[in-house]
């Protein structure tokens, strides 16, 4: 049986052609892939292609070139219904199959044989020769996915049962078999490794060849700093400790922070980690005792009026006072027109609550290093941030990047949580969670005196270095955050809870494998900002436009790359 293609020419009948591949009805083809958009071109070739299987007249162009876009970012070029080549972002690969006077060569099980892959990932190239492989006894198969969701993945088997898939979206996934008690043969995940040079190993027990005993993920912070996170199983348990480790810092050359724990843990076919963090609500509770009573928002409004006045701020201008109040509250306002989670009018009177108390209560500890006037300039930043978060919250010359997210969340849902903490770094010296830990302690995160002084920076108000500060120190950094390595994500959503209770919803295009548009609108909605990660770097998705269907993106640079951008240009899918 002749188990070659060739370009279809304007002699040779359908059913020539038909002998050769048998192709799939384009709606079927269609509904393997992902439902990103992918370009009319390509959507006209798969007709043509049905048309072919339902012997109508077979087009001369067939065997052109087809580009395909999935939903993870890639863009497949095909030829004659074959990947041929990958591209995503900065990272590609060309394949070459085998051919026999021009045809394309297929094995006894219909795959079309792979000659060589060429790649470039993460700035590397690479070379994959199947003979060359083969010949050495390294290769038993090479072959690419020409269908469904793991269309473009190009898998690489070794004799000894070991499985290597590099996917659509390069990153490379490892796999092996290993036998059961029961005699049975299953494939477990071993390694992934991201284009970026992040890599996540899974260790099993050796006695049980399916269960996680530690799972080892490394990857780079976007100030160079290499991160080990160790997570071990305790004892027969299903519960985790993460013990994470920074390169280059601390006595013995890296610095351990505080171990975190995990339950559920577990991976997708895809190499990906799964888990719950067992602190998910870890700092959910009533309000704390030093909030003070409720009260009702015009009251309080009153009051922050008479006190911020009497206090200089913005030269005792009321009508200035007035004008940064009513902003903050129009753009409240706006979140709860669109039905969308806002702040309360309780919320609202205790931030403005918190601001006068600034001036009000007594100061105690380290706080004793606020004078009155950087009170007065700890208020006025405060309002503008409130106001205007999206302006006025810039992370100035250190790498808190992750944690302004986390401020503009706050700023933006939840300013009585942010300016909780502003009221207590002026006033006592130290911030504290929101509720009370599964021991029933309130955790309380102390702040150096050089965190609380004042420290003129480009772009980055006072409010923003308080927060930013009592962030760090609560990740247990004393200093003014030079030497702060950056933050992970783990690291982000302890500093959420700390201050609210809650963790941050995350787009993660460095290290995950980004998100789809209809959870982040959701998230938008119902949660706050969300943290948006892409390499080097973490900006804070703050609100969307059905209208214009483009996101608001805050890049905490004064202003610089700040404004809308679409689903595509942030990598949704």
């Amino acid at each position: 049986m002749d188990n070659t293609v060739t370009k279809p020419e304007s002699d040779r009948s359908e059913a020539q052609i038909l002998k050769h591949r048998r192709l799939e009805p384009a709606e079927a083809v269609l509904g393997e892939l992902t439902s990103a958009p992918m370009f009319e071109e390509g959507l006209r070739h798969l007709r043509n292609m049905d048309a072919a299987e339902k012997s109508r007249p077979l087009p001369e162009d067939l065997g052109a070139a087809v580009e395909l876009r999935k939903g993870d970012g890639a863009v497949l070029t095909l030829r004659e219904g074959l990947v041929c080549g990958i591209k995503n972002g900065s990272n590609s690969l060309s394949i070459d199959y085998e051919k026999q006077g021009g045809k394309v060569v297929f094995d006894e099980n219909g795959q079309a044989k792979v000659a060589k892959v060429r790649a470039l990932v993460g700035g590397t190239e690479c070379e994959i020769d199947a003979a060359l492989l083969r010949s050495e006894g390294q290769l038993s198969a090479l072959t690419v996915v020409q269908r469904g969701d793991g269309l473009g993945s190009v898998v690489l088997k070794t004799g000894e049962g070991k499985t290597s898939t590099l996917r659509s979206d390069f990153c490379r996934v490892e796999h092996e078999q290993v036998t059961l008690a029961d005699g049975r043969s299953v494939e477990r995940v071993t390694a992934l490794h991201r284009p970026n040079g992040s890599q996540v190993i899974y260790n099993y027990d050796q006695s049980q060849p399916l269960k996680l005993q530690q799972v080892v993920e490394r990857y780079r912070t976007s100030l160079g700093k290499v991160v080990t996170q160790y997570t071990d199983r305790v004892g027969e348990s299903e519960k985790f400790v993460t013990h994470t480790q920074v390169e280059g810092e601390g006595k013995d050359g890296g610095q351990n922070l505080k171990p975190t724990w995990r339950t559920d843990l577990q991976m997708t076919q895809d190499g990906d980690l799964a888990y719950k963090e067992l602190n998910e609500k870890f700092f959910m509770g009533p309000r704390n005792e030093g909030d003070g009573a409720a009260r009702d928002l015009q009251a309080a409004r009153e009051e922050f009026l008479r006190v911020a006045s009497a206090n200089k701020v913005f030269q005792g201008n009321e009508n200035t006072i007035l004008g940064w109040m009513n902003g903050f509250e129009r753009r409240v306002d706006g979140f709860s027109r669109r039905g969308w989670m806002a702040p309360s009018d309780l919320d609202l009177a205790d931030s403005y609550m918190n601001l006068s108390r600034i001036f009000t209560d007594s100061v105690s500890g380290r706080a004793n290093v606020v004078g009155a006037q950087e009170r007065r300039l700890l208020v006025e930043s405060a309002l503008k941030e409130l106001a205007d978060p999206k302006r006025y919250i810039n992370q100035g010359s250190i790498g808190t990047c992750s944690l302004n997210s986390v401020e503009s969340n706050l700023a933006g849902r939840r300013p009585q949580e942010l300016t909780r903490w502003l009221r207590e770094a002026s006033t006592k010296g130290y911030v504290t969670s929101r509720g009370v830990n599964t021991r029933g302690e309130r955790v309380k995160v102390q702040l150096s005196e050089a965190q609380l002084n004042y420290e003129p920076s480009w772009n980055r108000s006072y409010s923003n270095q308080i927060f930013q500060f009592a962030s760090i120190a609560a990740l247990g950094y004393r200093s003014r955050g030079y030497d702060y390595g950056g933050t992970t994500n783990d690291q982000l959503n302890y500093v959420s809870r700390l201050a609210c209770g809650q963790n941050m919803r995350i787009l993660d295009n460095w290290m995950g494998r980004g998100a789809r548009k209809a959870d982040i609108v959701d998230a938008l909605k119902n949660r706050g900002s969300v943290a948006y990660i892409v390499p080097g770097h973490c900006m804070a998705i703050d609100d969307y436009d059905p209208k214009t269907d483009r996101f608001y993106v805050n890049n905490w640079w004064g202003g610089s790359r700040d404004g809308w951008y679409s689903a595509r240009g942030l990598g949704l899918r």
